[in-house]
């Protein structure tokens, strides 16, 4: 059940993050700038069957716990979400220039706050004790990635090889050896691994709440999709 729930997550919410940034792709070329067409090729088919959508949104939902109150989408800023691109690309172009624009992309991980008495994780540098409210409460983690030829892989544009002008590893950015290496380890220790700071994204607004207080008067009005999933049978 927990592969299903993952699946679904990762593929509503992939769908909600490719409509949001080429819709206002779509929106600026028709207001007189370039056409997406011509920044990146080919047709734009990014459209979905509404019951498709729909019936992955209630499928999620019905996966749930009975009874258990948990996050059912998450929103980032369309403004957010072109920072994060143009960071990858411009930080990739002056520090990775043997990387291919073209090759770029954007892992989403499943992921889930831990409960609230993990005090190691809400005392973590750089994180914010009153995002406590969140506990036990799925989210995602939006992680830059390259094709090396093979395989999409997780990077930071920022840590790169001076010499070859290409990408390191996340493993060599941690001090880490690498998998399949003789000094590879199966199990690593959470002490080991350093606070590090590496280009990702994360603190989307979970829905619905109360996970961030509603102002007064709120409601699900404009959650469409959400309210669609939950009326139809």
């Amino acid at each position: 059940m927990l592969v299903t729930i993952l699946v679904i997550t990762n593929i509503v919410t992939l769908a909600g993050v490719t409509y949001l940034y080429f819709t206002s792709s779509n929106q600026s070329s028709q207001s007189g700038s370039t056409s997406c067409s011509a920044l990146y090729g080919g047709p734009a088919n990014f459209g979905m069957n509404i019951k498709v959508a729909q019936t992955l949104i209630k499928s999620y939902k019905n996966s749930l716990p009975q009874g258990v109150l948990q996050s059912r989408s998450v929103w980032f800023s369309l403004n957010q979400m072109n920072r994060l691109i143009c960071e990858i690309e411009t930080k990739t172009a002056a520090n990775c220039p043997n990387v291919q624009q073209s090759t770029l992309g954007i892992r989403i991980y499943n992921g889930q706050y831990p409960s609230a008495s993990n005090t190691g994780f809400w005392n973590l540098p750089g994180m914010d004790p009153s995002l406590v409210r969140y506990a036990g409460l799925n989210t995602i983690v939006m992680v830059p990635t390259y094709n090396n030829g093979v395989n999409n892989v997780d990077f930071d544009p920022n840590y790169f090889d001076a010499g070859s002008q290409s990408p390191i590893s996340l493993f060599q950015v941690c001090g880490l050896p690498m998998p399949g290496s003789p000094q590879a380890m199966a199990n690593v220790p959470q002490n080991s691994i350093p606070d590090q700071t590496v280009m990702m994204l994360n603190h989307g607004s979970l829905v619905p709440p109360p996970f961030d207080p509603p102002p007064p008067g709120y409601t699900s009005l404009g959650l469409d999709m959400m309210n669609l999933a939950d009326i139809i049978n």
